[in-house]
């Protein structure tokens, strides 16, 4: 699996930080290859240029992570 599936019992219980950011992440990783993706990503346009670099960033680290793990898959997958 390319993103970590969130704990959201440790979220909840402990305001744990990874578990919290990891739920973000899967959001906004949903949002943006969602059916409806574009009202998705024209609301995102509309908020301001720091906060749309704090986005890209983040839905780069999900597209890297899942880069990542298609190309361990295939490692192991050439290995058989």
């Amino acid at each position: 699996m390319w993103l970590t599936v969130p704990d959201l019992l440790n979220m909840a219980q402990n305001c744990n930080m990874e578990a919290t950011l990891s739920m973000c992440r899967l959001a906004l990783a949903i949002g943006v290859r969602c059916e409806n993706n574009a009202a998705i990503i024209s609301k995102i346009q509309d908020l301001d240029e720091n906060k749309q670099y704090l986005l890209k960033s983040a839905i780069e680290k999900v597209s890297i992570s899942k880069l990542l793990a298609n190309a361990s898959q295939t490692d192991v997958l050439s290995r058989l």
